[in-house]
């Protein structure tokens, strides 16, 4: 039963207890009903009061805590921002490998076609006879390597 209905209805016991007390009686009862009503008065107060800061407390960090979390929320939306923008996506990772393969793959290529061009070069150096040779020279080449047996 809520606080405010007992009370009424204690209240109601002590007037209905009074019809048979004579006048002096019935005074002294009604100080005493005055008095347990005051002291739960005062009880609801003190309550009351305490509640009131329990509240403002409570709304205070409330809001202390919300901005808190609004702070928190907006760093690491930054934060998400910043590493969708600087880490680039799986399809770009992917193109600039393939890009990068190419290029080698073009660098072997002409690489490869200079060397086949240098080949070709001694190779029709090598057809084509020394003219020293040709005039009636020696038959050995002028620069023999001779290796030294120790």
């Amino acid at each position: 039963m809520h606080p405010n209905h007992a009370a009424f209805f204690q209240f109601r016991e002590v007037l209905s207890s009074l019809v048979t007390l004579s006048e002096a009686q019935q005074l002294l009862v009604l100080k005493c009903a005055l008095l347990n009503a005051l002291e739960r008065a005062h009880d609801f107060q003190s309550r009351s009061r305490a509640l009131e800061v329990d509240l403002a407390r409570l709304k205070s960090l409330g809001a202390h805590s919300r901005h808190e979390l609004q702070a928190r929320f907006a760093e690491m939306h930054h934060r998400l921002v910043d590493a969708l923008r600087g880490r680039p996506s799986a399809k770009a990772d992917r193109r600039r490998l393939l890009r990068a393969m190419r290029f080698e793959l073009l660098e072997t290529v002409v690489h490869c076609q200079a060397v086949d061009a240098r080949c070709r070069m001694l190779l029709r150096r090598m057809a084509r006879p020394h003219p020293a040779l040709v005039a009636g020279g020696p038959t050995e080449p002028p620069h023999e390597s001779r290796v030294s047996t120790r």
